[in-house]
């Protein structure tokens, strides 16, 4: 999978590009129906744009939720599910000041010269939210690509998010974290020196800092 950080200058034009758009934090089964629609969108290639840090941390740092996953694991869990390419583009107060349809012609016809976008039913963009899938449906046409509006994916009978599964393993539910995410979680981190206390036990342990 190649990672391109910045969506100015790619390395290679995008041939026949099917774009999901997302932050893709902990990637889970909603976001892999994006991925799917994509792939089942094009025989090029299978793209994501996601964004470095999440936009809440830019715009409301008060209200930032966790993460799930860092940045690291994200790739390697969208490479998992059969990305092509992703497009890393930092999420700064002068892209979140775009207009709706200088996000879809500066970046996505632009930049991506994408042929397909796809995006679950709730998605927004551009300055003040101001974008819909509506928009993005009458944009992506004049500017020359369809756009793919993915229905939420059911688990239960409520939507998989990434809200939804910060909840569960806040109430420590991982089997009701798994169904969300599709995958169990797992914490990535540097193994430290700790105390020892499970060594003398004879049950070593790695502390995870």
């Amino acid at each position: 999978m190649e990672v391109v950080h910045g969506y100015r200058d790619l390395p290679r034009p995008l041939v026949r590009a099917a774009i999901a758009i997302g932050n893709f934090d902990g990637v889970h089964v909603g976001h892999a129906a994006l991925i799917a629609a994509a792939r089942a969108a094009t025989d090029g290639d299978v793209g994501v744009l996601t964004f470095e840090p999440h936009p809440a941390q830019v715009l409301a740092p008060h209200a930032a939720p966790a993460r799930l996953t860092t940045p690291a694991r994200k790739l390697e869990l969208l490479a998992a599910a059969g990305v092509d390419v992703v497009v890393v583009a930092p999420f700064t107060r002068e892209l979140a000041a775009h207009t709706a349809t200088a996000f879809v012609d500066e970046i996505l016809a632009g930049a991506l010269a994408a042929r397909h976008v796809v995006v679950g039913a709730d998605f927004c963009y551009g300055r003040g939210r101001a974008g819909t899938v509506a928009t993005l449906t009458a944009d992506g046409a004049r500017a020359g690509f369809a756009t793919i509006v993915v229905p939420p994916v059911l688990v239960g009978d409520r939507p998989a998010s990434s809200t939804r599964a910060r909840a569960a393993l806040t109430a420590g539910d991982l089997d009701g974290a798994r169904a969300v995410l599709g995958h169990g979680y797992d914490v990535d981190g540097v193994v430290v020196r700790g105390a020892g206390r499970g060594k003398r036990l004879g049950i070593p342990t790695a502390n995870v800092a």
